[in-house]
């Protein structure tokens, strides 16, 4: 709640904006975070998410688990147009399990995605399951340390934290309606530097083509941090044409 609540205030305080209602009706009952009238007498409805750093680890955790089990892959047969053949270890019994990938060229995804639901037989689970356990112990010894760390990199990009935000609230907008997403992120990378680039042109770009229906109004990217006092860094885009 500590980032609708941020939120909230910042509209209220800094924007000049009233806050109406918290937690109106959106899309199919879904509840959004809050609604206001901003100092032109607008109303709109907010959602808020809010990326963290935690997130981020256990992203790159994931997807560090898929490149090793990428590494894994024997070399790809083609067995018809756009339909290939390999096989895998099993993680745990080390019994080679053999898959089949359509479109392997197309996309990595669709990779990724068949190598996590192959199913070993003798272990009665999948790749992705037999190998949670690995991933769990990372993420636990890298959530128990300070968020940052000399040396350390990053491979989780902020567009993957504004792609995620966008689709876990478009389904919860009503069209016809002035609807913005704030998110409020705790992460290793300066978000609202980036939503900046470009005039917002980046961010837009994110929104415009997750947001088919074209939903969301304005996006605002806000940070605050605690010095002396608060310090809110704020960039809003606004994303309809």
């Amino acid at each position: 709640m500590l980032g609708e609540y941020k939120s909230a205030y910042f509209i209220e305080s800094k924007l000049k904006g009233k806050i109406l209602k918290f937690e109106p009706f959106g899309k199919n009952r879904h509840k959004l975070d809050f609604s206001f009238r901003d100092k032109d007498g607008l109303e709109w409805f907010a959602e808020v998410k809010s990326p963290s750093w935690r997130n981020e680890v256990v992203q790159e955790v994931e997807w560090q688990s898929l490149e090793n089990l990428n590494k894994k892959i024997e070399p790809f047969q083609v067995i018809k147009l756009d339909t290939y053949q390999s096989s895998i270890p099993c993680p745990k019994c080390q019994r080679a399990i053999s898959f089949t990938v359509i479109n392997r060229s197309l996309d990595r995804s669709i990779v990724n995605e068949t190598i996590k639901n192959v199913r070993c037989n003798h272990c009665k689970k999948t790749i992705w399951q037999l190998s949670e356990n690995d991933r769990i112990k990372q993420i636990r010894n890298r959530l128990n340390q300070p968020k940052f760390l000399r040396g350390e990199g990053r491979t989780i990009s902020i567009e993957n934290a504004i792609k995620d935000s966008v689709k876990n609230s478009i389904d919860k907008f009503l069209p016809d309606r002035n609807n913005l997403l704030i998110i409020t992120p705790n992460m290793f990378a300066d978000t609202v530097g980036f939503s900046s680039l470009f005039n917002g042109k980046q961010t837009r770009k994110i929104v415009n083509d997750i947001d088919n229906t074209a939903v969301i109004s304005r996006v605002l990217i806000l940070e605050v941090e605690l010095r002396d006092k608060f310090q809110y860094r704020s960039n809003s885009v606004s994303i309809k044409k």
